[in-house]
């Protein structure tokens, strides 16, 4: 879901997750695992989560606004990357991937659809669980 901070006009997404879905897949403790790193993040090459809000039934994540899919959807739109937008894409992947690793994080499902892209074209890492 797309949202706008009335008082800066910053725009961030919201996922909203149902909270009985998650105990009924005894997800609780991986979630729970999740929402705490990505509340620590902050590169600009990882996403974050900037608040949380949670009701009887389901939790609210607000969370960095990434508005150009994911590169698995970039690259079944455009087959192929030339050499100076791989490149661009790497060294935002890897300086993630470094940062999580000096605080001691392992991204257990690195996939492309775990890489977000910002209409700016920044690249961001999410999905922790």
């Amino acid at each position: 879901r797309y949202c706008v901070d009335t008082n800066t006009n910053d725009a961030f997404a919201v996922k909203v997750i149902d909270r009985k879905r998650i105990i009924d897949e005894g997800m609780e403790e991986s979630l729970t695992n999740e929402i705490t790193l990505m509340k620590m993040f902050n590169h600009r090459s990882v996403v974050a989560v900037k608040d949380m809000l949670v009701s009887p039934n389901r939790i609210f994540l607000v969370l960095d606004l990434m508005t150009d899919g994911n590169m698995r959807r970039k690259l079944s739109q455009e087959r192929y990357l030339n050499e100076k937008d791989a490149i661009f894409y790497f060294k935002q992947f890897f300086a993630g991937v470094e940062y999580l690793h000096e605080n001691g994080i392992t991204h257990g499902n690195l996939r492309l659809e775990n890489l977000l892209l910002h209409t700016n074209g920044n690249l961001r890492i999410t999905d922790f669980r």
